[in-house]
């Protein structure tokens, strides 16, 4: 299920509404069934129902519960940090066999730093 918008012209003016559809597989086509129509979408917007039925709807979701939880006043983040990235080029880099490569070359020449780590981080 997804939220679309509907566009809709009439004489009086151009109407946008949004919409709840659910795509649904008949044979080898998809089609969408319009579950229901929100109203329009200024005044949807305007009136904070949409946060109100996000609410609603977390209730049921296990992953948005941590998320809710972690809103509350007693608990707050002290600091957060982006992994992704770093786990994707670091194996990327282990794959290459760049770590192994660089301390090697690295402790043939007394570096007092970690020269693998110093070059990991500033190609990251």
């Amino acid at each position: 299920m997804f939220i679309r918008r509907k566009r809709s012209v009439q004489k009086s003016g151009e109407y946008e509404y949004l919409q709840i559809v659910e795509s649904i597989r008949d044979g080898e086509k998809v089609r969408q069934k319009v579950i229901g129509t929100l109203g329009r979408t200024e005044k949807v917007l305007a009136s904070g129902k949409i946060d109100a039925l996000l609410r609603s709807l977390g209730q049921f979701a296990t992953r948005l519960k941590v998320v809710e939880a972690s809103r509350t006043p007693d608990m707050e983040a002290l600091s957060s940090k982006t992994w992704g990235a770093a786990l994707v080029f670091g194996s990327l880099w282990d794959k290459q066999g760049l770590g192994d490569l660089l301390t090697r070359l690295a402790d043939r020449r007394g570096f007092e730093i970690d020269v693998e780590r110093a070059s990991f981080a500033m190609e990251l």
